[in-house]
């Protein structure tokens, strides 16, 4: 039976492979103890082993901070697509690695407690039920509205790197299910030391938390192959540049300025911007040099070498779906098509009885458990209504006039006019105020509208349990009118919404957690109040 890894096109697995060699040829950079020993093992950047992997295999990143997924790829056996969460750690070291975070539930709920009170079932439950509903929300944001995990991702798995001191890479597929909630066993620990970790089981894999940074771990299987109970399903070897410095000044004094862009020449600059840093000949020549480490002789047969020749050279192919400006922008809209902001979900201030920092209790994404829509009714609102708010919006649509796009007389679809002392759309007609909303995690195109007193706030334009129903219960995981409220945001790492022009009518959004990149982007800008009721990501990566 053929590995994810196998299924995979071979010119594909070979450039990536040889990516990663390209940048392994620096390892020596990067090694900072000289202890005596020989140690050629290779540097692998984890940020650069998901560009790569993105690249050669024609998919996206999709890691948002903390997300679980990195890396969203087309299935190469169906017409689905596969989730992929990527790795790099050493072969020498523990097979334990990190897997997710939960610092702030850990806090509100007092996990330190519940440990010094023994209540480890309770504690192993909550973790495997919260570690599920991370992953069934990514699941659901990248599969878009209306559509099942099943129907959208063929395979979702771990795909690591782990490099061995002799120079020698393993590649590693590791097991990246939902936790079995109805399987769980732990080990007791020695409750006469300090607890420094509970250890774990759900039947398939072993599992390690540690109080102190709140962290989950798992157990790879990296020291033994596939076909006998391991995750190895391929193995290359790293030559590497024995004094890398020098031959960096030779590439920055000779031929590295003919790959670098040049400052006059815009049509180069373009043509150039996402080649390899190194040109094949230029790398051959370098690893031809007398001073280059030579690759180890591996003890495998299954050695995946691929020669020096073989290197990046493909451009970044044109993604499965289009997210350029639309052609018939008017002369009129100035906008800028990558134009952000970003709307935190829970309040800044305090609002009738919703204090700040909690999510409005019966408006916005809770707009089902505010007052029927019929005075005098008993009627509920709908199950699946929700409402994306803007915040200030007339103060948004003063400052972005063309964010949503204009219509075919120049006139932004947002404009708005008094009508007494309310501001109201200066279109009634429907039409005259929609525009392409994109959920861009899944590519997903719906149409919708604005609308509400003041243009306050963005809809679906047609059956709201499409939208509606898949932000409610696939992305924030609530039951029948189950309020969404600040500890379910920080459940799953979310806790604002981001927009995104992407053209004259055509908006992205996602559901993301806020990081300090993304502050500039906020609306309103009150970086300040923001940052003081803000769960910030936590810095540690998993």
């Amino acid at each position: 039976m053929k590995t994810i890894w196998q299924q995979y096109n071979l010119d594909s697995r070979e450039q990536y492979v040889a990516a990663i060699k390209a940048l392994g040829t620096l390892s020596a950079l990067f090694r900072q103890k000289a202890d005596g020993t020989i140690d050629h093992t290779a540097y692998i950047s984890s940020k650069y082993q998901e560009t790569v992997f993105a690249r050669f295999f024609n998919g996206l990143v999709v890691d948002k901070g903390n997300d679980p997924y990195d890396v969203m790829v087309p299935s190469p056996i169906s017409g689905k697509r596969d989730l992929v969460g990527i790795k790099t750690f050493l072969n020498s070291s523990s097979s334990m690695q990190k897997i997710m975070q939960f610092k702030s539930v850990a806090t509100t709920e007092g996990w330190t407690a519940w440990i010094k009170e023994g209540e480890y079932q309770r504690l192993v439950a909550r973790i495997s039920e919260l570690r599920n509903q991370k992953l069934r929300s990514t699941q659901n944001l990248l599969a878009g509205a209306g559509v099942t995990p099943e129907n959208a991702f063929e395979n979702i798995f771990y795909h690591y790197l782990s490099p061995l001191k002799d120079g020698r890479v393993y590649v590693g597929e590791a097991d990246y299910s939902f936790m079995d909630e109805s399987n769980l066993s732990y080990k007791v620990p020695d409750e006469s030391k300090r607890i420094s970790s509970l250890q774990f089981s759900d039947g398939k894999n072993d599992y390690k938390y540690t109080p102190a940074d709140s962290t989950l771990y798992m157990r790879f299987v990296h020291t033994k192959k596939s076909d006998i109970g391991g995750d190895i399903v391929d193995e290359f070897a790293v030559r590497q540049l024995a004094d890398p410095h020098s031959s960096l000044m030779r590439l920055i004094e000779g031929d590295l300025a003919e790959l670098l862009p040049s400052e006059r020449s815009e049509e180069r600059k373009n043509e150039r911007s996402q080649d390899s840093l190194f040109g094949t000949k230029l790398l051959d020549e370098v690893l031809d040099d007398q001073s280059v480490v030579q690759e180890p002789k591996s003890d495998s047969e299954n050695v995946s070498v691929v020669p020096s020749s073989v290197l990046p050279k493909a451009r970044l192919k044109k993604k499965t779906r289009s997210l350029e400006p639309a052609t018939n922008v008017s002369s009129l809209d100035t906008a800028k098509p990558d134009q952000t902001v970003i709307f935190p979900i829970f309040r800044l201030t305090d609002h009738g009885d919703t204090p700040a920092g909690e999510v409005d209790s019966k408006s916005g994404l809770n707009v089902r458990l505010g007052a029927p829509k019929n005075k005098g009714s008993d009627t509920r609102r709908p199950v699946n209504e929700v409402e994306i708010k803007i915040p200030d919006p007339r103060k948004f649509h003063e400052d972005f006039p063309h964010f949503f796009g204009v219509n075919d007389t120049g006139d932004p679809i947002s404009k708005l006019h008094k009508v007494g002392s309310k501001w109201k759309t200066a279109f009634e007609n429907y039409d005259d105020r929609t525009f392409e909303l994109i959920l861009t995690q899944s590519g997903q195109e719906m149409e919708a509208i604005l609308t509400g007193d003041g243009n306050k706030q963005l809809m679906s334009k047609h059956r709201q349990i499409i939208l509606g129903g898949w932000i409610l219960s696939q992305v924030f995981q609530l039951g029948e009118y189950e309020r969404l409220d600040r500890n379910k945001l920080d459940q799953l790492d979310l806790d604002s919404i981001k927009l995104t022009r992407l053209g004259n009518r055509r908006v992205g959004m996602e559901f993301i957690k806020t990081t300090e990149e993304d502050l500039e982007f906020l609306w309103p800008p009150r970086q300040d109040l923001f940052k003081a009721l803000w769960t910030p990501l936590s810095t540690d990566d998993v």
